[in-house]
């Protein structure tokens, strides 16, 4: 149908999920969380996100879990982020693979400053893995890089290391209990 192409998200609202238009959608979060499922592939015309709101990008794993298949990716004619403005990595399951880089956000009009962006503060960094957030591409992309953290990283002790890969392993059969650890913070 026809409408006003808009979603606003306000006063502590949330969405989780895919997204999917056919034309221009002006996204504007304030004070709430948007939180975009793997398969999103979104064409926007604004995307605009205020130093209260947070902005979650997610990642899914093929069928053996073996490396990234699907990632939310934004593309907008302009996008602004305010300073503080909270972005955060989401796991739809587990996967083997131990890097990642991928664009998640493009667009000619970036309006904000990386290093003023707070990637998964306040108890929601996975714990498994260190990230970051980066410009690139003269300053059209936002770039996420994901490293699985060794054993060693998290604490295993020497003689338990040689458990940790097999154990990753095994969590990409389960997509829930994949998730459910790799999200854990």
């Amino acid at each position: 149908g026809s409408g006003t192409h808009d979603i606003t998200l306000t006063n502590n609202g949330q969405y989780i999920g895919n997204i999917t238009n056919g034309g221009s959608l002006d996204i504007n979060v304030t004070g709430a969380d948007i939180i975009f499922g793997a398969d999103t592939d979104l064409d926007l015309n604004t995307l605009s996100v205020s130093d209260d709101g947070s902005l979650a990008f997610s990642l899914q794993a093929d069928d053996a879990g073996e490396t990234i298949v699907d990632f939310t990716q934004l593309n907008a004619v302009t996008a602004s982020l305010a300073d503080g403005t909270q972005v955060n990595t989401r796991f739809e399951g587990a996967l083997v693979q131990t890097e990642f880089t991928g664009t998640v956000l493009s667009s000619a009009n970036l309006d904000f400053d990386v290093d003023a962006l707070l990637l998964n503060t306040d108890g929601s960094n996975p714990f498994l893995f260190d990230q970051s957030l980066s410009v690139e591409n003269g300053g059209q992309d936002l770039v996420l890089t994901l490293r699985r953290k060794e054993a060693s990283e998290v604490g295993i002790g020497a003689g338990r290391q040689a458990a940790y890969e097999p154990i990753i392993t095994a969590l990409t059969s389960d997509d829930a209990l994949g998730a459910f650890l790799f999200n854990s913070t």
